[in-house]
C-alpha cells in the first residue's frame, strides 16, 4: 500500500492565494542588496519600458530597477514569469535565484519552490523549506509537507505540514484561514494513511517504516502538540530514546508503558500506532544479540 492517493490541493492554487497573502508581509521581504546579473537587470528594464503603458508608473519602476529595489524586482520578475515567451520566462527564474540566493528573498524562494514543484521536486522543497522557515510562510511549508509527501519522506512530511497548521497559533499574522484548514486536512489525511499503513505491515510482517521513522515521527504526529516541550511526557519519551539508542531495551520498554499509561487519551490514533511498534520492536531485540542489532 502506497500513499499514491492523498488528497491534496493543487499547488497553483495555493501559488495564487500565497501571492495575496505575503504582499502585505513586510517583515519577510529581505532588503538585503541582492547580487543581480547586470544583463538579466537589463533585460527587466526593457521588459518594463515596452509594457508599461502608464509614464509615472514606468519611470518609478525604471528608476527602482536600476537602484536593485528588491520586491521591484521580484514583482517584474513575476510578471515576466506569466507571459509565454520563454526568454521573459527564463529571466524571471534567472532573477528569482538572484534574489533568492544572494539576498534571502523569501517571496523568490516560494517563487523558485513553484517554479521546480513538478520537474525537480528536491530542487522545489529546499526553496520551500527556506522559505517556510525563514518567513515563516504558511504556503510554503505546506507545499513543503505535499511534495515530501511525494517523496515518501513521512517524517519531514508530518513535520512541514504540521508546521503549516500550527503557524495560526504561534504566528498568526502569517496564517490564512484557508491555508490552516487546507494544512490541517491534509495532514489528518496522510496521518490515517499511515495508520493503515502501519497495521498492514504489522499483519504482513512486512516492513513499511523502518524504527528510526517510527521513533523521529513520534513527536510530529499530534496537531495538539502532545507531548508539549518540556512536559513530564516528553521527559518520559527522551528517556525511552536514550535507552533505545543504547540498546537498554528493556529500560526502553517500560518508559514506553509508561507514557501510554500517563498520556490517556491524548495521543493520536497514529502515535497509539507507533508505541506499538516501539513496543513491539523492543520486545524482540531484548532477547536478541544485541551487538548485531541497531537503532
Amino acid at each position: 500500500m502506497k500513499l499514491q492517493n492523498l488528497l491534496i490541493p493543487s499547488i497553483v492554487v495555493l501559488f495564487q492565494c500565497c501571492t495575496k497573502i505575503n504582499v502585505t508581509v513586510a517583515a519577510i521581504l529581505k532588503e538585503d542588496k541582492p547580487q543581480v546579473p547586470s544583463d538579466a537587470v537589463q533585460r527587466a528594464v526593457k521588459y518594463v519600458a515596452q509594457t508599461v503603458s502608464n509614464d509615472k508608473e514606468r519611470l518609478r519602476t525604471l528608476q527602482e530597477l536600476n537602484e536593485g529595489n528588491v520586491h521591484t524586482l521580484y514583482l517584474v520578475a513575476k510578471d515576466m514569469n506569466r507571459n509565454d515567451n520563454r526568454d521573459d520566462t527564463i529571466t524571471s527564474i534567472e532573477l528569482w535565484h538572484a534574489l533568492a540566493d544572494t539576498a534571502d528573498h523569501v517571496l523568490s524562494q516560494v517563487a523558485l519552490g513553484f517554479t521546480y514543484a513538478e520537474n525537480d521536486k528536491p530542487r522545489a522543497i529546499a526553496y520551500f523549506v527556506q522559505a517556510g522557515e525563514d518567513g515563516p510562510h504558511q504556503s510554503a511549508l505546506y507545499n513543503a509537507g505535499r511534495l515530501l509527501v511525494e517523496q515518501e519522506d513521512f517524517v519531514k512530511a508530518m513535520a512541514y505540514l504540521r508546521a503549516a497548521y500550527t503557524l495560526a497559533d504561534t504566528h498568526p499574522k502569517y496564517a490564512t484561514e484557508h491555508l490552516t484548514e487546507t494544512s490541517r486536512y491534509s495532514y489528518e489525511r496522510l496521518s490515517e494513511q499511515l495508520v493503515a499503513l502501519i497495521q498492514e505491515s504489522l499483519t504482513t510482517k512486512g516492513n513499511i517504516l523502518s524504527i528510526q521513522q517510527v521513533a523521529d515521527m513520534f513527536l510530529y504526529a499530534n496537531l495538539n502538540d502532545f507531548p508539549s516541550p518540556a512536559s513530564k511526557e516528553e521527559n518520559i519519551w527522551k528517556t525511552a530514546m536514550e535507552a533505545l539508542q543504547s540498546q537498554r531495551f528493556e529500560v526502553a520498554l517500560v518508559q514506553f508503558q509508561k507514557l501510554e499509561e500517563r498520556s490517556g487519551n491524548q495521543l493520536s490514533k497514529l502515535q497509539v500506532e507507533l508505541l506499538h511498534v516501539l513496543r513491539q520492536y523492543v520486545k524482540a531485540a531484548s532477547g536478541i544479540n544485541r551487538g548485531e542489532d541497531e537503532f
